[in-house]
């Protein structure tokens, strides 16, 4: 079940980060400058997973820092882990900053993966 998350406390992040999830804080608990927070893969059917990156900050820099050591976590978790399927990863930001997303996937040479959905 999807609950959304208004990150203003310190309880807000506990409760978001209740899964089996790593939590990037950029800045402190009291003034946090961006967030992200990577939820561990988890078993889908055909013996695939799924994964997320949560990304909350306003500056495009910040995005890219996130999705750069986020990605670089999830490929350390591949190389331990002996799935034979497939691995979709859904990275969400705000809608202005899908561009600094496309960027940081091409820096890594993932951008023919690239699925944009929601608003164009």
């Amino acid at each position: 079940n999807w609950v959304p998350v208004l990150l203003e406390t310190e309880d807000d992040i506990e409760f978001a980060a209740r899964k089996k999830q790593v939590v990037l804080l950029e800045g402190s608990l009291d003034s946090p400058a961006s967030v992200s927070v990577f939820t561990l893969p988890y078993s889908v059917p055909n013996g695939n997973t799924r994964t997320s990156i949560d990304i909350f900050a306003k500056e495009e820099d910040a995005i890219k820092k996130h999705i750069l050591h986020q990605i670089t976590l999830f490929a350390k978790r591949v190389e331990e882990d002996t799935t034979a399927g497939e691995t979709i990863i859904s990275i969400i930001v705000a809608q202005d900053k899908v561009d600094a997303v496309v960027e940081a996937m091409e820096l890594q040479g993932l951008q023919k993966f690239k699925f944009v959905y929601g608003l164009q």
